[in-house]
């Protein structure tokens, strides 16, 4: 994304060959909108929903501190000085000591299934990974059924049985 004078501009790439798909122009809720409705597949929402969102993308910071944070976490920008060493300790990949069940949609635009094959080393206690068909970016809103499967088979398989619904 690039920042114009007039608003930021999207420049999305076809995921299999890298080549150029399609460009938007235009504040954020025009951006968010196609964004939104390709990584989230199975994402749905109306047009009061959407503006009751949308309220929160009108601000100067959205766009900049969105690209940085993508850009951090793909390592082609700096993080916070403050956060320096924790940033070190965490590329050191401790292992996770907690039961875990990882869920991926099948769909998902912004981070692919297969980004998250293969994480079983830094796991030392049970993990599983559940690819959910027709399921995007958005887990929790496209299945939140699967998501409190999930859920209840931790709290069970880790002995928080008697923890009960509110």
């Amino acid at each position: 994304m690039l920042m114009l004078k007039s608003g930021p501009l999207l420049a999305a790439t076809n995921p299999s060959s890298g080549a150029p798909d399609s460009v938007l122009t235009g504040w954020p809720p025009a951006i968010m909108t196609a964004v939104s409705t390709t990584i989230g597949t199975g994402w749905t929402f109306d047009d009061a929903e959407f503006e009751a969102t949308a309220i929160s993308w009108e601000n100067d910071d959205w766009a900049p501190i969105s690209i940085h944070a993508y850009l951090q976490r793909w390592g082609e920008a700096a993080g916070a000085a403050e956060h320096e060493d924790l940033e070190k300790r965490l590329l050191e990949n401790p292992p996770i000591r907690v039961p875990t069940v990882m869920l991926q949609g099948a769909d998902d635009a912004d981070n692919f299934p297969e980004t998250s094959e293969g994480k079983e080393r830094f796991f030392v206690n049970p993990y599983q990974i559940r690819v959910l068909r027709g399921v995007g970016h958005f887990i929790p809103r496209e299945a939140p059924d699967e998501v409190l499967i999930a859920i209840r088979q931790l709290l069970s398989d880790t002995g928080a049985s008697d923890v009960r619904p509110s």
